[in-house]
């Protein structure tokens, strides 16, 4: 098995991505207000989950016609990987995020927290582009070089280390964190509920 990693070091890290979306997959869906909500959240995951295990399986099953052994070695190595993989977290995952934070995932970035934990339990939305109201507080944390034009007229330009400074102000409103990806918007949505203001929501513009 090492020989195989050792010469085929990109088939095995695709291997370790493809098994990590199932994990990855289950927790978002646990993440989303309507997933959690709703009953059966875990019946409505499995067809995605299924048909990319499939696809994956398919073609790593014709790589078992390719009549070297070595590419054998890795399609059975790849096979069983996978489907071990996609079992664990059926079986185990809906168990795992039910103990997580008890029972809520926490969707700050930089990690999970357990029940008992001194974060706090509710989690930060993400909103639409469209969902901004003209009463939002809105802050963007794109830089100038990145959008010269804010999405959002009158948005306040702060990068993230700033964002801090928000609470001195006292906002009446809902603050929105807004930028590319989300990933700067949490970081700012942590910074700003360390500082007691809960009233946030985060967009990511893509």
């Amino acid at each position: 098995m090492t020989c195989v990693v050792d010469q085929f070091g990109p088939t095995d890290f695709s291997l370790i991505g493809e098994s990590a979306d199932y994990s990855i997959q289950l927790v978002s869906a646990k993440l989303s207000d309507d997933e959690e909500r709703v009953p059966g959240w875990l019946g409505r995951v499995l067809p995605g989950l299924g048909m990319a295990l499939g696809t994956s399986l398919l073609g790593y099953a014709a790589m078992t016609l390719v009549p070297l052994p070595s590419i054998r070695q890795i399609a059975v190595f790849a096979l069983t990987g996978l489907a071990t993989a996609f079992v664990t977290v059926v079986l185990l995952g809906p168990t795992a995020t039910s103990v997580l934070r008890g029972g809520k995932v926490s969707a700050v970035f930089g990690g999970f927290g357990f029940a008992g934990s001194p974060e706090p339990d509710a989690f930060v939305p993400f909103i639409a582009p469209d969902a901004v109201t003209k009463d939002d507080l809105v802050v963007d944390l794109r830089s100038l070089e990145e959008a010269p034009v804010s999405s959002f007229p009158g948005a306040r330009r702060l990068m993230v280390d700033d964002v801090g400074n928000l609470a001195s102000e006292h906002p009446a409103g809902r603050i929105v964190l807004a930028c590319r990806s989300g990933q700067r918007a949490l970081m700012a949505a942590d910074r700003l509920r360390e500082r007691g203001l809960s009233n946030l929501a985060l967009v990511a513009l893509g």
